[in-house]
């Protein structure tokens, strides 16, 4: 029988079993998903019998419309020429839904973000879409830096400089999470009666609580943190010195290693059904955008000298879906300000030398991670910790985020 969601507001919902995302390893899932009494947004998987059940006879409690995931239909033995045998699935589920919904008075049948009224509803056209169209799971990554690219004298205790660390940071959302990203970001500044009437959140501004229980609660979020930070003092005596000297460089290569490993989440995560990544860039002054885009279609195109040992996966992400916004327009920037920062106080010394690891460390439930190892997914280090010069706090921050 096809199965079917409804709100958690669905009278004797308690009875049910909370719908659960793949277990891969990723951490997008809600931190109250193993209770769903305490997070409000869950949902609740039912079979057909239990909807009609529980609404039918009952006007007053019964939903708008019928409500049918395609994504949560199981996958078929048979495999038909090009035809995936979710597609077919999907479509036996759908005539399922139809007729379950047309004979219980339903005015509507909702298929994902497809809704339409029962009667004027084209099975073909809507069966054959599903047959023939990819349909592949999107995923959204917001990226910010904390840090400079400079190298011109590296900050050191008691003194001002540009910093020994760049970190590039991101925060990645499934599609059906993305939404809910800027209530969350409302939600937070609720917490603060200074910044009631502000609309967004700047890490430098906020002080040490409220940057911690800022982190807390963008831990509870189903959401991924993936950062790469570069200890940029290690490339001073390096061969290519004089190219991360140049504008733009240093950048570009963390970037790429950023992709890398939001990529290969994406893809993890989607397994094995298609999958596509839109990345949204924070705007920063000085950067060409348009060149990053080259650099990208240059590597997609197979053009390098020396083949990488991990590769941006192309088939999830596209060039061309870069996008780059304002910092406050867009409250998933503001989140990946959070979380970068929040790394990047836990690796960079302040002007009396220390380091703030508990931000990160509040948040270490979201970084990405493959069998609960962190390290080279969600957090990497370049060159990686053994190669690096850590003072003592930070050897005990990388030895603490190396597994989940």
């Amino acid at each position: 029988m096809g199965r079917c969601f409804v709100p958690e507001t669905a009278p004797n919902a308690s009875a049910a079993a909370p719908v659960r995302d793949a277990a891969w390893g990723n951490p997008w899932t809600s931190a109250s998903g193993e209770n769903p009494q305490a997070d409000q947004r869950s949902s609740y998987c039912l079979s057909d019998a239990d909807i009609i059940r529980r609404h039918s006879g009952r006007a007053q409690v019964a939903p708008p419309f019928y409500l049918f995931s395609v994504r949560q239909c199981p996958r078929a033995a048979l495999r038909t020429g090009m035809v995936k045998p979710r597609r077919i699935v999907c479509a036996a589920s759908l005539l399922h839904a139809y007729f379950t919904a047309r004979r219980n008075g339903f005015a509507f049948v909702r298929i994902n973000s497809i809704s339409c009224a029962v009667k004027f509803v084209d099975l073909t056209l809507l069966i054959f879409t599903l047959l023939h169209s990819d349909m592949p799971q999107k995923y959204f990554a917001y990226v910010d830096e904390a840090g400079d690219e400079g190298f011109g004298k590296l900050r050191q205790p008691g003194t001002t400089g540009q910093s020994r660390w760049l970190c590039l940071g991101g925060v990645i959302a499934a599609d059906i999470h993305d939404v809910h990203i800027p209530s969350w970001r409302d939600e937070i500044l609720s917490l603060f009666a200074e910044k009631k009437n502000q609309s967004e959140i700047h890490f430098r501004n906020l002080n040490h609580a409220q940057r911690l229980v800022t982190c807390q609660k963008i831990a509870e979020k189903p959401i991924g943190v993936c950062v790469v930070a570069s200890n940029k003092e290690t490339i001073l005596d390096s061969e290519e010195i004089d190219s991360f000297k140049k504008k733009q460089h240093l950048y570009n290569y963390l970037i790429r290693f950023l992709l890398e490993r939001l990529t290969q989440a994406c893809a993890l995560k989607a397994n094995g059904e298609p999958a596509k990544l839109h990345v949204t860039f924070s705007r920063r002054s000085g950067t060409d955008y348009q060149e990053m885009r080259k650099y990208f279609e240059f590597m997609r195109d197979g053009k390098e000298k020396l083949k990488p040992i991990r590769s941006i996966d192309w088939s999830v992400f596209d060039p061309a879906d870069i996008r780059v916004e304002n910092h406050a327009v867009r409250a998933g920037l503001q989140i990946a300000d959070v979380v970068t920062s929040a790394t990047f106080c836990a690796l960079e010394p302040d002007k009396y030398g220390n380091v703030e690891p508990r931000y990160a460390l509040s948040l270490k439930p979201r970084y990405l991670h493959v069998k609960r190892t962190i390290s080279n997914h969600g957090l990497t280090l370049i060159p990686p910790p053994w190669k690096s010069p850590l003072n003592d706090d930070q050897k005990r921050f990388i030895s603490n985020m190396q597994k989940r």
